[in-house]
C-alpha cells in the first residue's frame, strides 16, 4: 500500500480505503506478496480491466471531441504547452 500511494501521490489510509471499496467491487484482489510477509499486493480481476479498458474508451473519445472543437491555432498553443509541461516533468 505504501508503493500505491507514493505513486498515487496520496496517503497510505486513502490508498487503504479505495484499494479496500475497489476490493468489495470484485475490481481488484488482494494477496500476500511471498517474498516479504509485511506487504501485500494488488491486482486487477478480469471486471477490473474490463472497466479500466471503458474507462479509457471513454476518456479518449471525449478528448478526441474536445479537440475537434478547437481551432487550429488553440491546437497549436496545446502542442507547445505539452510540450512544455513535457520538459519540466522529465527534470523532475
Amino acid at each position: 500500500m505504501s508503493r500505491l500511494a507514493e505513486i498515487e501521490a496520496i496517503s497510505r489510509p486513502s490508498t487503504t480505503g479505495i484499494v479496500s471499496r475497489l476490493i468489495e467491487k470484485g475490481l481488484v484482489v488482494r494477496s500476500d506478496d511471498p517474498d516479504d510477509g509485511r506487504s501485500t499486493i494488488v491486482a486487477i480481476t478480469p471486471p477490473g480491466s474490463k472497466l479500466l479498458q471503458q474507462r479509457r474508451e471513454e476518456r479518449t473519445a471525449f478528448l478526441a471531441m474536445a479537440l475537434e472543437s478547437l481551432t487550429d491555432d488553440e491546437r497549436l498553443v496545446l502542442a507547445r504547452a505539452a510540450e512544455l509541461i513535457e520538459r519540466i516533468t522529465a527534470e523532475g
